[in-house]
């Protein structure tokens, strides 16, 4: 009689019902959402997402213009000088002189970095040729040279675009290997360090919430209603449906911040990496967090969360810190392209590698695939766990101890 109630019982804690999931999940949201923490750094990294693209495109249009000083200019050579500065990112604005020594004086004293004095002559005081000023000097005599040159031949208007606007012809590269793609750093090193940051942390929510909840015995309350692999699965459905809200606000105030200096995502970060990198961070989170969940199950306080993910955390380093070798390399090596393959470390390592052309599509897809059933693994194994050490109280629990409760409980 005792054995049949105890079977009673497991066939009762073994069914999976998708409403009790649910229910979890809304509390966990409820309760995430509710938390002043989660608001204030909701909105600090909101902020700094904008900021990260707003405030040097402000800085640098605050930057003192080129000042350049004239004597007897032209039409053309004003609009050439304009395009020089445009092209070296700069503004420009013109100071009027009436005498040639005057100008001189001012550029040998540094109140002016350029003199130009119609037709051809230029003042610079520049201690390199590398030196802005000097650049400029340069290249606009140069620009300017080639037209009047080209116009002394009296082309046609057309003939003369042609020649000031010349088409590129056609490049073939005959090297070895397909050339490299490489995004900027700068748009690879900003989504590796999202990617990092946001599982890092979302994966630290599903396991402070499991201790606290072991802590302060609550999980014996929930566990009389729910099984051990509903509560899990609610606990880490609620916290993924909050950290896709804060990652669509993080992404959302980039979008606003490019479309204010008068950029769009497209232009500034490949459709690749756009398309690849969200795909990659939900199957990164399905990876960590039942993992983190797991460790959380057998710690009981919280001091000791960070020594018992610490061996969690080891895959997301490896993948960070190979990213920025791969980064700050011009070619990618075999074994690089091998742990892009390992599950945890793919996810920082496989969208820009794809992006840059350094991996193919099949390559990716078999990335994709490895994770998949790595998640699906870690899952079972994290249950498991989860199940068998959540009301251990105590110090924190083994290994050893599982596999011990474990055969107990077959």
């Amino acid at each position: 009689m005792e054995s049949e109630t105890k079977s009673e019982k497991r066939a009762e804690g073994s069914s999976f019902r998708y409403a009790n999931v649910l229910l979890v999940a809304q509390r966990e949201i409820k309760q995430r959402l509710s938390t002043r923490a989660f608001r204030i750094a909701t909105i600090i990294t909101v902020v700094a997402a904008f900021a990260y693209v707003f405030v040097p495109h402000a800085l640098a249009t605050k930057a003192k213009p080129l000042t350049v000083g004239v004597v007897g200019e032209t039409k053309l050579s004003t609009e050439i000088m304009q395009s020089v500065a445009s092209e070296l990112g700069q503004r420009i604005t013109f100071v009027q002189y009436s005498d040639q020594s005057k100008l001189e004086g001012d550029v040998r004293s540094g109140s002016l970095k350029v003199g130009y004095q119609s037709p051809s002559t230029y003042y610079v005081s520049s201690s390199s040729t590398s030196d802005l000023g000097y650049q400029f000097a340069v290249t606009t005599s140069t620009r300017i040279s080639q037209i009047k040159a080209t116009e002394a031949l009296n082309p046609t208007p057309q003939q003369l675009n042609a020649i000031i606007n010349p088409s590129p012809g056609k490049i073939v590269n005959v090297a070895k290997g397909a050339p490299s793609n490489k995004l900027p750093a700068k748009d690879s090193l900003f989504e590796l360090v999202l990617m990092y940051v946001l599982l890092g942390q979302y994966g630290a929510w599903v396991m402070l919430g499991v201790i606290e909840e072991k802590s302060t015995r609550v999980v014996e309350v929930l566990l009389s209603t729910l099984s051990p692999m509903e509560l899990l699965t609610g606990k880490i459905a609620g916290i993924a449906a909050v950290a896709i809200m804060h990652a669509a606000g993080v992404i959302i105030a980039l979008i606003i911040g490019l479309f204010s200096i008068g950029s769009s995502p497209t232009q500034t970060v490949g459709g690749t990496l756009i398309v690849t990198a969200p795909i990659y961070f939900v199957l990164g989170f399905a990876f960590y967090s039942t993992l983190f969940g797991a460790v959380g199950s057998m710690v009981s306080r919280t001091e000791d969360a960070q020594a018992a993910s610490f061996p969690i955390v080891i895959p997301m380093l490896v993948g960070y810190v190979v990213s920025i070798i791969s980064l700050s390399s011009s070619t990618t090596h075999l074994w690089i392209k091998i742990v892009a393959l390992v599950p945890g470390v793919s996810p920082f390592l496989a969208p820009p590698l794809l992006a840059s052309g350094q991996i193919t599509l099949l390559y990716f897809f078999a990335s994709i695939a490895i994770s998949l059933v790595a998640t699906l693994v870690a899952s079972k194994v994290a249950a498991r766990i989860y199940e068998l050490s959540i009301l251990q109280i105590g110090a924190r629990v083994s290994l050893k101890t599982i596999r011990s409760t474990a055969s107990i409980a077959k």
